[in-house]
Formats: structure tokens, sequence, C-alpha cells
């Protein structure tokens, strides 16, 4: 995997809206080293869907030896906690302030985690997928 192979953002989204039926459910997990919008779920195209951004950024400035998967370990974990207190069926909202708790406990808050969905669509609308 380099930068050539890669979509950016705007491809990206636009290769997901031309390949999914409007009814399909979409959630965009990412965990970065840099704070760019690479999914921006405020244009025209996504009004209308059920559409979600998910989004780790760790601070530019990070030793080199911290960088990365925070996000994606934040997520794991509290994946983990709603299972061992029993909720099955939860929603992305639910998983998002759960995950902003373990990132805050377990790793200090060492990244930023920030959620988007498209117009008019609540965090708790949508039911997580994963479990």
């Amino acid at each position: 995997v380099s930068s050539s192979t890669l979509l950016p953002g705007d491809e990206l989204a636009s290769a997901v809206i031309e390949g999914t039926h409007p009814e399909t459910r979409v959630i965009f997990l990412m965990d970065t080293c840099h704070s760019e919008v690479l999914v921006d779920l405020r244009r025209g195209a996504w009004d209308g869907r059920e559409a979600i951004v998910i989004t780790g950024t760790q601070d530019p400035f990070a030793k080199d030896e911290d960088r990365g998967s925070i996000f994606t370990h934040a997520m794991l974990l509290a994946i983990d906690k709603l299972s061992k207190v029993g909720r099955d069926n939860y929603s992305v909202g639910m998983l998002f302030n759960a995950l902003l708790l373990e990132d805050e406990l377990v790793f200090g808050s060492a990244q930023d985690v920030t959620i988007q969905t498209a117009p008019r669509l609540p965090t708790d609308a949508m039911a997580w997928p994963l479990v």
C-alpha cells in the first residue's frame, strides 16, 4: 500500500455513493495520523442516506512510537466492555461515547475522536452492525 494506490477522500466517497443503493447503511472508520477531513458527509450526495464517519486522528507532534492504532484499540475495548455488560444491541452513537471513555481512560485522550453523520441522521439512529 502506498499513497499512489489509495483513493483521495472525495474519490472514495464517490465510489461508495455510486457503488451502493441509497438504502445501504455506510460507516467509515478511519484511524489516521493526520487531521484532514477524508470523507465529508455534509456534501449534498449524502443527504437522505444513512452514513456515519468516525475518525481518530493523532496529534501530528506525537512521538513516532506513540503513533497509530489508538482509535482502533479504543474502539475494540469499547466493544468488549459493552459486550461484557450484556449490551449486544446498541447504536453507533453509544459505541462512540464508549470509545471516547476508553480513549480517555486507557490512552489519556492521545488523539481527537470525532463523529459526523449525513444530514438529519442522529448518531443513535443507526445500529452498530459489527457485533
